[in-house]
């Protein structure tokens, strides 16, 4: 499955679309082309908004619950100086925000459903499944930031690819396990990962076409979780990760006779990763992995 944005037109032009709907939802996303050396380079602006009041409602106080709000927006940079050579630089960022609630799980005889307001111990177990008994709110982030590089070289008999991406996230959330915020954990984690992708494309001769190509890819994580107990800190779990990936591969297909194709490749892949737990473990924890998954189809 391959998900690509559009290129740039390098003409002038611009889209909007807004949409509305129930529960304060409402969204907009806008697309604006510039030119810049006409037919050479050019510019894409990007926008896309998303947010809602959320379809629960606070059984206490009727207030709309789960709200959320995200952006994403950038822009891509086109140079296309002549038929053989195409690069598009893209830039992006991603901001969302919520607001989850935190119900209630427990019902009568649990030891947490002595703690909560009256109403909330199995209120959130009803037949109304969309009013929910909030007792504590927090507010959730995610961030991500992305830099993609996509090039193609033409060569005559080859075409070249290149793509070069870069992405980082920064997310905080609040986890609750059914207490109504008696019993919770806060999950502020960061990820980061890097992947490059060269292929190599063409016909070797009439009726046979292939593609082989290497891949590259890294990443790294790191979890640092607290958990509070009415309140108080309880202790917590850190975790630390860190993966590589190489790739080879090959595919092609070749017209043997009329009506008779012959499909064949393979690919081979090396894993890696690599994690820490610094509060329960001295030592890290290893391994990897290859294999080679080859085909042939007739």
């Amino acid at each position: 499955i391959s998900i690509r944005r559009t290129k740039p037109t390098m003409e002038l032009g611009a889209k909007v679309e807004w949409t509305v709907g129930s529960f304060g939802t409402w969204g907009l996303r806008g697309v604006v082309n510039v030119p810049i050396i006409e037919g050479e380079l050019g510019v894409k602006f990007f926008e896309f908004h998303q947010q809602t009041d959320g379809y629960m409602r606070d059984g206490f106080t009727g207030q709309r619950l789960n709200s959320s709000n995200s952006e994403n927006f950038g822009m891509a940079v086109r140079y296309n100086p002549s038929a053989t050579f195409d690069a598009t630089l893209t830039l992006e960022r991603q901001d969302q925000t919520s607001k989850p609630y935190f119900a209630s799980a427990t019902v009568p005889g649990d030891v947490f459903c002595g703690f909560l307001p009256a109403g909330a111990c199995g209120g959130d177990l009803t037949d109304d499944l969309y009013t929910a008994y909030k007792v504590v709110e927090h507010n959730g982030f995610y961030k991500a930031d992305a830099v993609t590089l996509d090039m193609e070289l033409g060569l005559g008999a080859v075409t070249v690819n290149s793509i070069t991406s870069y992405r980082d996230s920064d997310e905080n959330f609040y986890a609750d396990f059914g207490t109504a915020g008696l019993f919770i954990a806060q999950r502020p984690q960061t990820y980061e990962q890097f992947s490059q992708e060269l292929r190599f494309a063409g016909d070797l001769f009439s009726g046979f076409d292939y593609v082989a190509g290497l891949y590259y890819f890294e990443s790294d994580y790191e979890l640092d979780q607290s958990t509070f107990v009415f309140g108080a800190p309880a202790g917590g779990i850190g975790v630390i990760g860190h993966s590589e990936s190489y790739a080879a591969f090959v595919d092609f297909n070749w017209e043997v006779f009329e009506n008779v194709r012959l499909s064949g490749g393979g690919r081979y892949t090396k894993d890696k990763k690599d994690y820490e737990f610094p509060l329960i473990l001295s030592d890290s924890v290893k391994k990897s992995w290859s294999k080679f998954t080859p085909k042939l189809t007739v």
